[in-house]
């Protein structure tokens, strides 16, 4: 049963029924969300939907405003736990709308690779695997602050909920059969943390796509990106919409400290440098040329400098990590990606930062970090039977 919620008196009932709910024991509430940010740095949120027991809801928070808060208090029930698929963005939102992190709360996408059913795995995928029925796919575009949604529009919403509880059940039975509820509990940790959703000035250079460049230029992209995020936070505005990736990457090797200098770099926007935020940018090229050489960084492929001579052991560990994930069922993007690995590398070199490995800590260093210090120590080895690649300890 779908239930329309866009007064402040509906949805006050649903969340006392809710709440009463939680009171007696543990309610499963599948959660999840639609919204816009193509034109603005923060989401918009523009639909909430959830389902437990037989009922569902759709609700409006564009019809709401403020009174959308009244579900607040469902967000941290500990007895209610709020499962999403792929749920990062959902929390994310929660997080900027209401100052909460749902908890307990529970991924079926993060699940879902922890059984072994592959990387990222798309929820009508799923839904197709475990239940042997499809949802509709035809509202993905949908413009969901448009009103009013078409009966369409609403069913292809509400069946995000409705079948995410049943996928849940059975992943939650595998798991369970698996005994990899701690894997997923250490996922979720990492997923909770109010600082994952807090945007990042200091690191925002690293969500450019960019090649090895020299010190200065990187310094100068590293000031340049944490001033074009603090502005795209400051406007509710995309980054791309303050100004390009591209056009950050030519300003931080040109180094332009006047306008008449940017108007030689070849296909700069000089609308740009007509305001207060294009005086900053060139503010920063005139400190980054002053910068002592002694005191730049070496380069913006941090990899490539702490690991220069690693490409073929990284290598042998991919391969080690594709055989511990076809051995154990489990998707290998949860198991660890190239970024783990070189920090694996470099902890074997600095053992000191081992704390900060998460392939040396908990259940990953279990099931792959342990098995990866012995190859690259020279302890085992990758042979083939004649049927299979598997791994050898040399000591057996």
């Amino acid at each position: 049963m779908m239930i329309w919620i866009d007064s402040k008196s509906s949805l006050a009932n649903v969340v006392d029924e809710l709440s009463s709910l939680a009171k007696s024991g543990l309610v499963h509430l599948a959660m999840d969300t639609e919204f816009i940010r193509e034109k603005s740095y923060f989401a918009e949120l523009c639909l909430v939907q959830m389902a437990y027991e037989d009922k569902a809801f759709l609700i409006d928070p564009l019809v709401l405003k403020q009174d959308i808060e009244l579900i607040k208090p469902l967000l941290t029930d500990p007895n209610i736990i709020k499962i999403f698929h792929s749920g990062r963005q959902d929390l994310e939102i929660f997080w900027h709308h209401f100052k909460v992190i749902p908890e307990p709360f529970f991924d079926t996408q993060v699940a879902a690779m922890a059984c072994g059913f592959g990387e990222s795995i798309a929820y009508h995928t799923l839904v197709e695997v475990l239940l042997k029925t499809s949802i509709d796919k035809g509202s993905r575009l949908t413009d969901w602050k448009m009103r009013p949604l078409s009966e369409h529009q609403k069913k292809y919403a509400l069946a995000d909920v409705t079948e995410l509880l049943k996928v849940y059940h059975i992943l939650h039975q595998k798991l369970m059969k698996m005994q990899r509820m701690d894997w997923i509990k250490e996922e979720t940790e990492f997923l909770l943390s109010p600082n994952l959703y807090e945007p990042n000035p200091a690191t925002a250079w690293e969500k450019i796509k960019v090649k090895p460049l020299k010190p200065r230029a990187a310094e100068a992209l590293k000031r340049l990106a944490a001033a074009r995020e603090i502005e795209a936070v400051r406007l509710d505005i995309p980054r791309s919409h303050v100004t390009k990736d591209e056009w950050l990457l030519e300003i931080a090797q040109a180094l332009p400290e006047h306008v008449d200098e940017v108007k030689r770099l070849r296909g700069m926007s000089l609308s740009i440098f007509q305001k207060e935020f294009g005086a900053k940018l060139l503010a920063i090229c005139s400190e980054v040329k002053n910068i002592p050489q002694a005191s730049l960084p070496r380069s913006t492929d941090l990899r490539a400098a702490e690991l220069p001579v690693a490409g073929a052991l990284i290598d042998l560990l991919k391969l080690l990590l594709k055989i511990i994930g076809d051995q154990e069922k489990v998707a290998y993007k949860l198991l660890g990606n190239r970024g783990d690995l070189d920090a694996l590398v470099r902890t074997i070199k600095n053992p000191s930062l081992s704390k900060d490995c998460i392939l040396l800590n908990g259940w990953r260093y279990r099931v792959f970090g342990e098995k990866a210090v012995k190859l690259i120590n020279g302890e085992s080895g990758i042979t083939w039977d004649g049927k299979s690649v598997q791994l050898v300890d040399w000591k057996n």
